[in-house]
């Protein structure tokens, strides 16, 4: 029994720990204007960048974080951009990636 509860405490923290940072896309086939939404762990100033197949940064938006309930949320179109791997990342304020997601655009 104890060895059991010891696995699911562990279970649950890590699950708890492993999502203080997240980027969400919608919709992700990157056809059309997205909603791109973060939520962080900490108030304080991030950076997000998003960088096309030809490692060309398309995006690169400052916003701080003051509220309690830690997220942002912005729109970006997508519609003149070309096929293949978009990188997103979040930056804290000195710099360090906090999060990376790709998705991958498959049609024009």
């Amino acid at each position: 029994m104890k060895k059991i509860t010891l696995i699911l405490l562990l279970l649950f923290s890590v699950t708890a720990f492993s999502q203080d940072y997240k980027i969400t896309v919608s919709p992700k086939s990157l056809n059309a204007t997205s909603l791109i939404q973060i939520s962080v762990k900490k108030k304080g100033e991030y950076q997000l960048k998003i960088i096309d197949p030809n490692n060309k940064e398309i995006l690169l938006k400052g916003f701080n974080i003051v509220n309690d309930t830690k997220m942002s949320g912005y729109k970006f179109n997508f519609n003149r951009s070309i096929k293949g791997d978009y990188t997103f990342i979040l930056l804290n304020r000195r710099g360090k990636i906090v999060k990376e997601l790709k998705i991958n655009k498959t049609t024009k």
